[in-house]
């Protein structure tokens, strides 16, 4: 156990991104965690020997800038050594799922046992590929996160038409991943007097912290962080709520689901929901939640996606308006 997590530490380490890892995406929270609960309380249980394989397919949108081979080779590493002090011997095979058609395709043939996506990824699934449930991480009780809008008081920014012509920061992360979507089309259907609608400039920070600092410091017009980014950067520092304003607020959504493809059965299934589900309730659990910034992790059913996708189907309905020269929703 102590050298998987030294070969947890050095991989982020080497990628340069131990500060990103609380940012890493659900599917390495879901199994890293899992895995560490069910090793520390299986450890006086020596079970018979199990083979089992499980393969786990991962969006690129849930890892938010952390080098994807370093991070999947250590959740390798800890899902068998820690596995295997339960007497199971597992298989454990990562797959990077490029596009909607090859998260599909994996799904149908059953190439992936298990798989994190961006939420948008989840519900543009076929409906026959989609579990009933799927696992959603809390943080300060709730599995939602609301996007921000940010400017600075002294800007001269007061309105979202006040973006034309400048450079908006975008952060880029897991929790941020539903971001893009909805700023861009808040802004397309704002700024109907732009020749095409999108004249802000806009670049993406991996640093929420950064995000906000550049704003504060004048070095950025606007920034689109989570409100929980928000909240947090200015806890340390008050000064941001003072001199920083909100001048739009995105519904609650939820960026990111991990789940079990339906009609998997296994034992080993059964044994990680259970971790998953009891995580906060063991010390080491709790360690490993701090370090992912979420407090638990619960199975809900897919109808909690419902407001979700409703914000999505409003972005895209906006979008074929517009592109149709439809009349637009304010």
């Amino acid at each position: 156990m102590v050298h998987a997590m030294f070969q947890l530490q050095r991989c982020l380490r080497r990628a340069g991104q131990t500060r990103k890892c609380a940012f890493m995406g659900l599917a390495a929270l879901i199994i890293l965690s899992g895995i560490i609960d069910g090793g520390i309380t299986g450890r006086a249980k020596a079970a018979q020997s199990e083979t089992s394989r499980v393969r786990i397919g991962i969006s690129r949108g849930t890892w938010g800038g952390v080098n994807a081979n370093d991070a999947m080779a250590a959740i390798r590493a800890w899902t068998k050594i820690i596995l295997g002090q339960r007497g199971i011997t597992v298989d454990v095979e990562t797959k990077i799922l490029g596009s909607v058609v090859d998260m599909s395709d994996s799904l149908k043939n059953g190439l992936v046992e298990a798989a994190s996506l961006v939420t948008s990824e989840f519900l543009a699934l076929d409906p026959k590929f989609k579990p009933d449930s799927v696992f959603l991480a809390f943080r300060n009780e709730a599995y939602t996160e609301k996007y921000v809008i940010l400017a600075h008081q002294g800007s001269g920014i007061r309105d979202l038409h006040d973006l034309q012509g400048r450079q908006v920061l975008i952060h880029q992360g897991p929790r941020t991943g539903l971001a893009p979507q909805w700023f861009e089309s808040l802004m397309a259907n704002r700024l109907m007097d732009a020749a095409d609608g999108t004249s802000v400039k806009t670049k993406t920070e991996e640093n929420p912290s950064k995000a906000v600092l550049q704003v504060f410091f004048r070095k950025a017009d606007a920034s689109v962080v989570s409100a929980n980014a928000f909240n947090t950067a200015s806890e340390l520092n008050p000064q941001l709520r003072r001199e920083l304003r909100i001048l739009a607020s995105s519904p609650e959504v939820i960026p990111i689901v991990f789940f079990f493809r339906a009609g998997y059965v296994s034992d080993i299934r059964d044994k990680l929901e259970a971790a998953i589900t009891a995580l906060h309730e063991t010390p080491a659990g709790q360690q490993v939640l701090t370090v992912f910034q979420c407090d638990r992790i619960e199975k809900r059913s897919v109808s909690h996606l419902e407001p979700t996708r409703r914000m999505l189907a409003e972005i895209d309905l906006q979008n074929r308006r517009r592109n149709s020269g439809e009349p637009q929703t304010p």
